[in-house]
């Protein structure tokens, strides 16, 4: 099957090229982690501070998964704990990991 695709342009190149170098300074930035005092304050793991974090815009009620607590959001991309808990427990309050990626057997 023959697709029929446009000719490679120099901008394409150019474009392309920025968008991958872009993607290189984002995973730099990931491991160096040039914001981990502000990101262990909002008790987040280093991708869910880093990445982005894009939801409908929309009041979002849901609930912690540990103590049940009820938590509101400005949008449909919500934390899976309270902040309380996941410091407690040393748990990103966005998607639940270990905030330094440690294995562990218990919470």
């Amino acid at each position: 099957m023959n697709v029929n695709r446009k000719p490679l342009t120099i901008e394409d190149v150019q474009w392309k090229t920025s968008m991958q170098k872009s993607r290189i300074e984002h995973l730099h930035k990931i491991l160096a982690d040039p914001d981990r005092e502000n990101r262990i304050e909002n008790q987040e793991c280093v991708l869910c501070h880093y990445d982005s974090k894009i939801g409908g815009a929309a009041m979002t009620q849901s609930t912690c998964g540990i103590c049940e607590t009820e938590t509101h959001s400005s949008n449909t991309n919500i934390d899976r704990l309270c902040k309380e808990c996941a410091k407690n427990h040393r748990l990103c309050k966005h998607c639940g990991a270990d905030i330094e990626y440690k294995n562990r057997r218990t919470l």
